[in-house]
């Protein structure tokens, strides 16, 4: 990763004052009458003297090495099909439009919303981040020392682009995953669990907001993300009981 630098052009900053934007080369003169500052972001590879933007860096750095042809920024048209609907719209389901507000200024592109995928592709991905950066055929995808810095606990148990498992409540992760667990939980319904000390990843996703007017849609989709994670834990060390003879010990 340390190949690439960041060059800040154009990035839509929403609902804040230019002049509260943490970054240099902000171009007030672009400011728009409700206060809106572009500035766009691009990775510059210096060996190739090219540039990416974002979604180009990750589709042709991550998902196409793992293998995740289908996930993927801004659906076209004729995959929204595909999509689970989060809304309704005049009696028609609304699926593979950007949910998120700030993600549609961006564009669809953005690092917390816009991303699509399904189940097996995160799969894959959790089982690259298990790995520490190595793919199943032994190919090396990120650093150890990259996963391990985007995954180690800082203030108020986040890490770099990570939530960190707070075991002190079973909300989202349950009560079986470890303190070194982390995941994402998605505003629209979906989450993720990776946990490196056991070996183990938990996805779930949902279209929580396809029903707007369930009364504590979220606080009861967090209770259910527990009991998933619980009974992963629990099946795991089931079926490891099984393939184990007896009396050995090994890590499933």
């Amino acid at each position: 990763m340390s190949r690439y630098t960041i060059q800040a052009c154009r990035v839509l900053v929403v609902n804040h004052s230019p002049d509260r934007l943490a970054a240099p080369h902000v171009d007030r003169r672009r400011t728009g009458a409700r206060g809106t500052g572009e500035i766009e972001l691009r990775l510059i590879h210096p060996q190739r003297d090219m540039q990416f933007l974002p979604h180009e860096f990750v589709q042709g750095e991550l998902h196409v090495p793992l293998g995740m042809d289908q996930t993927q920024f801004n659906l076209p048209r004729s995959e929204r099909s595909r999509a689970a609907p989060i809304n309704v719209w005049r009696g028609q389901p609304i699926r593979g439009v950007i949910h998120d507000q700030n993600a549609a200024r961006l564009n669809g592109v953005a690092g917390h919303a816009g991303l699509y995928s399904t189940g097996r592709e995160l799969a894959m991905f959790a089982q690259m981040q298990l790995r520490r950066g190595t793919l199943d055929d032994g190919v090396s995808l990120l650093r150890p020392e990259t996963v391990d810095a985007f995954t180690r606990p800082g203030p108020g148990r986040r890490a770099l682009g990570w939530a960190m498992n707070d075991t002190t409540s079973s909300d989202d992760a349950g009560t079986l995953l470890s303190p070194q667990a982390y995941g994402h939980g998605g505003f629209t319904g979906t989450s993720i669990w990776i946990d490196p000390s056991q070996n183990v990843f938990v996805v779930l996703l949902t279209n929580r907001v396809y029903a707007p007017r369930t009364r504590r849609s979220i606080t009861r989709l967090k209770a259910v993300r527990g009991r998933l994670a619980d009974a992963a834990l629990r099946l795991k060390e089931e079926s490891c009981s099984l393939l184990l003879a007896p009396g050995e010990a090994a890590r499933c």
